[in-house]
């Protein structure tokens, strides 16, 4: 009888509770994995303080999870940027090394560029990096928004040195993989981040507390695009019945209007369900911008910048918009125009249906790699 693939994917984020974008992508990843038949074990290397009912969902999901307690990163190895391998430590080589001996693995699955290092030892067919985001540069992507650059940033050159240990790159929308083709040997694809129809399965409140809804983390690039979406909104002077929701809230918002705050919510459908259309007035950042896709699968009218919906190939002008004064003036025109909110609630159908057909097959072509090796 032939045997089911059997992949390690290697983690610093944890997968449950997926309340930020990277978590929900990992566990997503995973699970469309499994439904084609794979076998998926997890090594998590803790960076994050994990929720405690946390450890115990992971178990019931995964077929193995492996911990590794966070330990320091080792010094910042060059004076603007972080090195490649910084941020991973060597018990995390050691361990992806030691468990690739014990148990047959077709491929393991690093998370992020940064955590590279641990495929050089890795004995499996297969080494793949879904890299989630470009990271060479990124500092200065962040200074030129006046940004103080956070979290992990190293050069181009650093990065595609980590590209190259990889067999397979995986870029998480279509223009960063085009990116990534150019500067490395591996084999690149594209595969996004899938999201179930739930406004097919999910009924609406009969009353919104908000025309207009954010739901977002707090990291750097949201607080930023909304600080700046606020003001952009007390310009016009006009009241803007809009609400927040997300660990964002938790951000010490400073914001001149008055939206609606939901706080932290337990699922993201007791946000959804109580607005009727969605903004991302995202300045900058890289990455796809999984609350767009969230808000599409949710069933709301979605309105952005052309940041928000990079590498979705959208259509619709209210998806490609310039910038948040254009947002604000983009959503003015909903608020007044029936037959625009039923224009675009019918374009940002389309479009979820669109990319979720493309995602569906870019996990085929992933398995299929996978299978192959």
């Amino acid at each position: 009888m032939k045997r089911s693939p059997r992949v390690l994917i290697v983690s610093p984020v944890f997968t449950h509770p997926p309340r930020q974008g990277n978590a929900a992508r990992i566990l997503a990843f995973g699970r469309e994995l499994k439904e084609r038949g794979i076998i998926v074990d997890m090594l998590h290397y803790r960076l994050d303080n994990m929720p405690p009912e946390g450890d115990a969902a992971m178990r019931r999901e995964w077929n193995a999870v492996y911990l590794i307690e966070a330990m320091p990163h080792q010094d910042q190895s060059h004076p603007a940027y972080w090195g490649l391998d910084d941020w991973c430590h060597e018990v995390v080589c050691s361990t992806v090394a030691d468990r690739t001996r014990q148990v047959h693995y077709d491929a393991v699955i690093a998370n992020y560029v940064w955590m590279s290092r641990c495929l050089i030892e890795a004995r499996c067919r297969l080494r793949v990096i879904d890299t989630h985001d470009l990271f060479g540069d990124r500092h200065k992507l962040s200074l030129h928004h006046g940004l103080t650059p956070n979290w992990y940033f190293t050069s181009a050159e650093e990065e595609t040195r980590g590209f190259d240990r990889a067999d397979i790159v995986i870029g998480i929308q279509s223009v960063e993989t085009g990116q990534i083709a150019a500067r490395t040997r591996a084999q690149t694809m594209t595969v996004g981040h899938p999201m179930s129809p739930w406004f097919l399965f999910n009924k609406d409140s009969a009353t919104k507390a908000a025309m207009f809804g954010y739901f977002g983390s707090g990291n750097p690039w949201n607080v930023h695009s909304i600080l700046a979406f606020d003001e952009a909104v007390a310009r016009v002077g006009e009241s803007c019945d809009w609400a927040i929701a997300g660990t964002i809230c938790r951000s010490s918002l400073r914001l001149r209007t008055y939206p609606f705050m939901f706080g932290v919510v337990e699922e993201p459908e007791d946000f959804y369900r109580h607005v009727e259309c969605c903004i991302n007035p995202m300045a900058g950042g890289t990455g796809l911008k999984i609350k767009t896709i969230e808000a599409m699968a949710y069933g709301r009218a979605v309105i952005g910048s052309e940041n928000a919906f990079e590498g979705l190939e959208p259509s619709h002008a209210l998806h490609r918009l310039a910038g948040v004064d254009d947002v604000v003036a983009g959503m003015r025109d909903y608020a007044r125009s029936a037959s625009l909110r039923q224009e675009l609630h019918r374009a940002t159908r389309r479009l979820f249906a669109r990319y979720s057909t493309a995602t569906r097959r870019q996990y085929d072509a992933l398995a299929a790699a996978i299978r192959a090796a």
